[in-house]
């Protein structure tokens, strides 16, 4: 359902379903690559309005085709692209140690990297995640930057420093994958 859309729109923020921009638009083919078909929209959309500044995540590479235009004069000239680095694709199978099937998951890869290197600046919400992208060859641009995930405190309320009872029940709260530490917390 569209519930996640109401607390954006009660804050007075437009939200705008890509998916559903797109259905009412003609359509380009993309052999079996839906990453290829979003980063399209994304495209399109964007050069129908203007901002600023704009921010995209790394994942999926969804800004390709927008870093791309801009790179080459196409269009975007005074918008500023801010790439969120979040977790690239190539670092979720090599942490999960997954063997890639899918010949096209190597476009995919490229798109994000792309997405990194192409982008006026990079935030990362660590300095591990920029210096493994940076270790694995990708080239973020010069104006980067660790900027950590904002968490929210209720009001008032200040971060335990120690546990003031004894420890009786562990969860886990993650996916249930090897690179989310799933194998450790069971150890």
């Amino acid at each position: 359902g569209d519930a996640w859309i109401e607390p954006y729109v009660n804050a007075g923020i437009e939200v705008v379903v890509l998916a559903e921009w797109a259905a009412k638009r003609t359509q380009r083919f993309f052999p079996g690559h839906a990453g290829l078909a979003m980063a399209s929209w994304v495209h399109d959309w964007l050069a129908e309005h203007h901002f600023d500044v704009i921010v995209l995540m790394d994942w999926q590479g969804h800004g390709f085709y927008a870093l791309e235009a801009k790179r080459t004069g196409l269009r975007f000239q005074h918008s500023l692209f801010v790439t969120q680095l979040h977790s690239p694709s190539l670092w979720h199978a090599l942490n999960n140690a997954e063997l890639v099937t899918d010949p096209l998951q190597s476009i995919t890869y490229h798109m994000e990297r792309m997405s990194v290197e192409h982008a006026d600046a990079v935030l990362s919400p660590s300095a591990y995640m920029l210096d493994w992208v940076t270790r694995h060859g990708f080239h973020p641009p010069p104006r980067s930057a660790v900027l950590p995930n904002l968490i929210d405190l209720p009001a008032g309320a200040t971060p335990r420093r120690r546990m003031r009872r004894p420890v009786r029940e562990l969860v886990f709260f993650g996916r249930l994958e090897y690179r989310k530490g799933l194998a450790q917390f069971c150890d």
